[in-house]
C-alpha cells in the first residue's frame, strides 16, 4: 500500500458511509412523503364530496320533489319507514312530505 492509499482510505469508508446513508434516507423519505400526500389527496376528495353533499342537501332539503330516489328512500329509512323498492318515486315523495308535516321539528 502506497502512502496515498493510506491517505484515502480513511476518508473512503467515511464517504462510503455517508452516501450510503444519504441514499437511505433520502429513500425512506421519499416513500413516507408519497405515502402522506395520497392519503392527503384522498382526504381532500372525501371531504370536498362530502361537503359538496351537505351544502346540496340544505339547498335542495326544502323541495323534497328535487330529492334523488337514495335520498327518498335514506330519509325514509331513518325514520323507520320501509317502502318497496319498486315504490314510484311520487309515492316516495309524498311519504316524506307526510312526515315532514307529522314531525316537523324532527329533521335529520
Amino acid at each position: 500500500m502506497t502512502k496515498l492509499d493510506r491517505i484515502l482510505a480513511k476518508p473512503h469508508k467515511v464517504l462510503l458511509w455517508s452516501f450510503t446513508g444519504l441514499i437511505v434516507a433520502a429513500t425512506a423519505f421519499t416513500l413516507f412523503e408519497s405515502n402522506s400526500t395520497t392519503k392527503r389527496i384522498n382526504d381532500k376528495k372525501k371531504r370536498v364530496k362530502r361537503d359538496k353533499s351537505v351544502e346540496e342537501i340544505e339547498r335542495d332539503s326544502k323541495d323534497v320533489s328535487r330529492w334523488s330516489k337514495k335520498e327518498l328512500f335514506d330519509y325514509l329509512t331513518r325514520h323507520q319507514v320501509y317502502p318497496d323498492v319498486e315504490t314510484e318515486p311520487e309515492e316516495l315523495v309524498k311519504l316524506v312530505k307526510s312526515i315532514k308535516r307529522l314531525y316537523p321539528d324532527i329533521d335529520y
